[in-house]
């Protein structure tokens, strides 16, 4: 994954369950096939995201929540 220019925070929450958040502000994002062990969200709150996952395309506009199962594959572009 290859993060740009920006600030980012990153909170790993372990209980329960498993969770990893990352709020990043003004940061283009680029990744290649990604996937996660645990539950992941992202909230798109500037630009529009581009993700790739089983094979589909979603073009993702401010204010929406992407929820990303574990172990899924997907890409992502803002």
């Amino acid at each position: 994954m290859t993060i740009g220019v920006g600030k980012t925070k990153f909170w790993n929450v372990s209980q329960p369950g498993s969770l990893e958040i990352l709020h990043a502000t003004n940061v283009l994002v680029s990744s290649s096939r990604y996937t996660h062990e645990t539950l992941t969200l992202g909230i798109i709150n500037q630009r529009t995201a581009l993700l790739s996952s089983k094979q589909k395309l979603y073009s993702i506009s401010v204010d929406y929540i992407v929820v990303i199962n574990p172990d899924d594959v997907y890409t992502c572009h803002t």
